[in-house]
């Protein structure tokens, strides 16, 4: 069995807010619940201090609320569907649908069971 373990470093900070809609048009979100999440992030700030005001942010999720943790696993669908349509990994039973990966957050476990000749 071979197995691959993926953590993301800062993976709230580097999500696109351009992305986030992009993922949420994909999942087919109600065009209001879009609307309202792009103008909410159309509004994030952060202070630069005194010499550079306050400066637009347009890559992060802001972690400790539900709605990034959705936001968060929206972006990771694709991924998710691009790994669910391989044929290789894991079958806890003949008859089941190989298991190749596992999702939590920002961690990605990959398996894969080695064919034994």
């Amino acid at each position: 069995m071979s197995m691959a373990w993926i953590d993301y470093k800062k993976a709230y900070d580097m999500v696109p807010h351009s992305r986030i809609l992009k993922c949420l048009e994909m999942v087919a979100a109600t065009k209001n619940m879009i609307s309202i999440i792009s103008n909410s992030m159309a509004n994030w700030k952060r202070l630069g201090g005194t010499a550079f005001g306050q400066v637009d942010i347009r890559r992060r999720i802001f972690q400790g609320d539900s709605l990034s943790l959705l936001m968060f696993i929206v972006i990771m669908l694709p991924l998710t569907q691009v790994l669910g349509k391989m044929s290789t990994g894991c079958r806890l039973a003949k008859d089941m649908k190989p298991i190749n990966h596992l999702l939590f957050m920002d961690d990605l476990k990959l398996t894969e069971l080695a064919k034994i000749s």
